[in-house]
């Protein structure tokens, strides 16, 4: 996503901007995003102000249920924009300086980055999702599964009957008869 800055002298001007985006390292959770951008740009000698307000909408798929959803997020972020080096301020998070001779500035990099640090770290179709049964895989938001239910760790399982037979020597009524 570029524009122009050789046409913003004295003025501030706004533009509108639409793309799509695929988010890298995502492709599994998120698919392709669709990006509306309202970008502001405002000259200040050297250097031009730039805010973007971002509105993006994703199909991803949810880290509990693995059921495809779609989902809509906002978020914005700032940049100033040089022609060369200033002293004071160094290309980084907050600054891009223009290749040497450039008038456009890509803003990509920035863009991409506002998406990612706006993503939720758990990406869940509803706050109440379920989730998979661990056993048969069923989607237990569309109801409860009638699979047999693991009972546990089998190397506990000797464990397990020392304890019962270590609680019927407690309560000899209850169970076995004991000899």
């Amino acid at each position: 996503m570029k524009i122009l800055l050789s046409e913003i002298r004295d003025e501030s001007r706004e533009f509108r901007r639409e793309s799509s985006l695929i988010l890298e390292g995502l492709e599994e959770r998120i698919g392709e995003v669709q990006i509306q951008a309202r970008i502001l740009v405002e000259p200040a000698g050297d250097r031009w102000n730039v805010r973007a307000e971002l509105g993006a909408e994703y199909p991803m798929r949810c880290d509990r249920c693995s059921g495809q959803f779609q989902d809509r997020l906002e978020t914005e972020f700032q940049r100033t924009v040089l022609r060369k080096e200033v002293e004071g301020l160094e290309e980084g998070e907050d600054v891009i300086i223009l290749p040497y001779e450039s008038q456009e500035v890509d803003l990509l990099a920035p863009l991409r980055e506002a998406l990612l640090l706006a993503l939720p770290l758990q990406l869940l179709c509803r706050d109440d999702c379920a989730g998979l049964c661990p056993h048969c895989g069923q989607d237990l938001n569309q109801g409860s599964c009638d699979c047999e239910k693991d009972p546990g760790d089998s190397r506990w399982g000797p464990l397990l009957e020392l304890k019962k037979q270590m609680e019927q020597d407690k309560n000899p009524g209850s169970g076995e008869r004991q000899e």
